[in-house]
């Protein structure tokens, strides 16, 4: 019996050897398959600026992707052929199969050696550790204050950076600390939407006066309101050609409308608050609830005496007869901001007016899903879609910049944020085409027309 039992004892001694032989070597297995983050050096990204089975991701905000300086010791800008993917959005997309159908749409694949970088590769780290949990294998590390140590490198910059700003850079120039490109005494906030005053008074971005775009536009055309009208409200505003103004809106085309307006006017430097009041709140910043936000005078030089009362970008702002002169110009582009079922005449796309088709001649530019939104145009936060996609795009239609190119829409906000993106982009022979399809299509025996699928 004993010697049973002894039998008994060393058997089980023997499997349970061989077991914890067998997890030992499972667990070896794993720490071998184990996926480490590289790091990556400059070879490698030059090798991957040519390379499509290699993808450069910047995973930094609009601001420092497009020209601003992260901080005063790194420059601003990208690298080249570098994608979008701000790491904030992981905290946007937190289901993990709507954050990969996102990264596939950027083409950040899994069957790709990713390269991510920030400004000095912390953020990129917590990238990738992402990626790797999602099952990405190829992944390597870098940052732009490394880039910036090499001898003969350079940043890619949009040619008017400048004319989209983050968040940050509108409260620095609240609480009046020096901010890059601005060099004025003098600024206006301007909160801008149509009959909004309800939700501007639940609160805005400090400082910030209240535009109806009634103020700037009126029905039945929805066109721009006379020149003298349009001078009577920055007389209102207190503004004048040398005043920075800073517009924002929801949606954020509200806003480009206003842009676009006061560029025409002769307003020198205007700028857009890049994703609007959402952008402000998210980055941690706190909504005004004041009613009646007076003009700020105090401490500027700027007497904001306007000096001229005819706009001084005339050409900024086009007709019907402008429009056809485009159509005829061998060299031209009227661009038509619309959805496809505008385009190809499935729908006028409006409630006040039911006339369908396209004006033939024109591109098509894919606005989005309805003519209320601008869903191809703007990105997951509601700040506007990487401008490296913009400006792929652009040329995918068919666009260049020694084209002289017109947008328009049905009445002018969709058009007015595709023509804000040309302008940064360096695209300097533009206009908005304000009349639109809405007038275009009042006289079709003059103003040729055409339905049915692109050819």
């Amino acid at each position: 019996m004993k010697k049973k039992v002894l039998l008994c004892l060393m058997a089980l001694l023997v499997i349970t050897s061989m077991i914890g032989c067998n997890n030992s070597t499972s667990k070896e297995n794993e720490e071998a398959k184990e996926i480490k983050i590289k790091n990556a050096d400059l070879n490698l990204i030059n090798s991957a600026m040519n390379d499509e089975n290699t993808i450069i991701v910047d995973v930094r905000d609009d601001s420092s992707y497009n020209g601003f300086k992260p901080n005063k010791d790194l420059d601003g800008g990208h690298i080249d052929t570098a994608v979008q993917f701000p790491i904030s959005w992981l905290n946007i997309v937190e289901d993990d199969s709507k954050l990969q159908a996102l990264l596939d749409e950027k083409n950040i694949t899994k069957d790709k050696n990713i390269i991510a970088y920030c400004n000095v590769g912390k953020k990129s780290g917590d990238f990738l550790n992402k990626l790797k949990s999602l099952g990405y294998e190829n992944l390597n590390n870098y940052s732009i204050k490394e880039y910036l140590s090499e001898d003969g490198v350079k940043l890619v910059k949009y040619p008017n950076y400048e004319l989209l700003v983050s968040p940050s850079w509108v409260n620095n120039l609240i609480v009046g600390k020096e901010v890059e490109t601005y060099n004025g005494d003098d600024y206006v906030i301007l909160e801008c939407t149509y009959d909004g005053i309800k939700d501007y008074e639940k609160g805005h971005v400090k400082n910030a006066m209240f535009v109806d775009t009634n103020y700037v536009e009126e029905g039945p055309n929805w066109n721009l309101k006379s020149d003298k009208d349009l001078f009577d409200l920055i007389n209102k505003y207190e503004i004048n050609e040398d005043t920075t103004v800073i517009v924002y809106g929801k949606p954020s085309m509200g806003a480009e409308r206003v842009f676009v307006t006061l560029k025409y006017l002769g307003v020198k430097d205007v700028r857009v608050l890049n994703g609007g009041k959402e952008a402000w709140v998210n980055a941690g910043y706190k909504l005004d609830t004041t009613k009646e936000v007076k003009r700020i005078t105090e401490g500027r030089k700027n007497n904001n005496n306007i000096t001229f009362d005819k706009p001084a970008n005339k050409n900024l702002v086009i007709n019907v007869d402008g429009a056809k002169e485009i159509l005829n110009d061998e060299n031209g582009k009227l661009v038509s901001v619309r959805t496809y079922d505008e385009y190809v005449g499935k729908t006028s796309g409006y409630s006040y007016f039911d006339r369908k088709g396209r004006i033939k001649g024109s591109v098509w530019c894919n606005s989005g899903s309805t003519s209320q939104d601008m869903d191809n145009f703007e990105d997951i936060d509601g700040t506007h879609r990487s401008l490296s996609e913009i400006s792929d795009y652009y040329k995918e239609i068919g666009l260049s910049k020694n084209n002289k190119i017109a947008f328009y829409c049905g009445t002018g906000w969709r058009a007015s944020l595709t023509l804000v993106n040309a302008m940064v982009l360096g695209y300097e022979d533009v206009s908005l085409f304000d009349d639109g399809w809405f007038v275009w299509s009042l006289d079709p025996d003059n103003n040729p027309i055409e339905f049915g699928d692109i050819k």
